[in-house]
């Protein structure tokens, strides 16, 4: 199994821990399997991080980070996968660690969720108490994928209430801004019920999705991830230059 550990943190300023799941009974987030987030012995070596820029960092003198036991060689087991990410920030304090929530197949819950106004507010309070109570540094929106105009209107909806709220937290903050990422398909199929108009100056960062653009659903084989838009196949869909210039 791979662990946070095994990316070379000194090379990446933010990771996506996904997904946190979406609890519509309490109009709240869950780990799908919270033992392994929070509690399992996960292995932390910083062997391999003796050349970098963190090689005079001292895990042990981090009294606070969550560790179950310290062997000779220098290694240690993290409390979780959490437990691992919060290190690597010791280690690393511009790290950021963002939480991607949603996913796969998410719009029928996202909807569920968002139903009311009051339903929605009460969500993104819970959403935003869920980051700070597991240390995450701020929150990403992965709707997959909105469908029609009421799913459309839900998710700007649900961005705006975003923003105010955690601009109230950023205001109450010192020197610290929460920020909001969205994940957006490349099909411009699809793309075609975000209203971007309205929610781009909420969001600090889209993270779009240059992948599936050929699948089970095409008429013939090609890249799933292409590029640009193959001249010679009268079936290649959709491409991440395509999307970038998508108006």
């Amino acid at each position: 199994m791979h662990s946070p550990s095994d990316i070379l943190f000194s090379h990446v300023t933010i990771i996506y821990y996904a997904f946190a799941k979406l609890d519509t009974s309490n109009l709240d987030l869950m780990f799908a399997n919270e033992m392994l987030a929070t509690d399992e012995d996960i292995p932390f070596t910083a062997e391999k991080y003796k050349n970098s820029t963190f090689d005079k960092c001292d895990l042990k003198e981090n009294n606070d980070i969550p560790v179950k036991q310290f062997s000779d060689d220098g290694g240690h087991n993290s409390s979780g996968l959490l437990g691992q990410l919060t290190q690597m920030k010791k280690l690393n304090p511009k790290l950021k660690v963002m939480l991607s929530i949603g996913g796969a197949d998410s719009n029928k819950d996202f909807i569920q969720l968002t139903k009311s106004k009051s339903d929605t507010t009460k969500f993104v309070g819970n959403a935003i108490s869920f980051i700070k109570k597991y240390g995450f540094d701020d929150i990403d929106i992965d709707w997959e994928y909105p469908n029609d105009q009421e799913s459309k209107d839900k998710l700007t909806s649900l961005v705006n209430e975003f923003d105010t709220q955690l601009s109230i937290k950023s205001s109450l903050s010192v020197g610290y801004k929460f920020l909001l990422t969205i994940a957006v398909p490349s099909s411009q199929y699809q793309l075609a019920n975000f209203d971007l108009a309205s929610i781009h100056s909420k969001i600090a960062q889209f993270n779009v999705m240059g992948y599936d653009q050929k699948g089970s659903w095409s008429s013939s084989s090609g890249y799933q991830s292409n590029l640009f838009e193959d001249m010679n196949d009268p079936d290649s869909g959709d491409s991440v230059n395509g999307t970038f210039q998508h108006k």
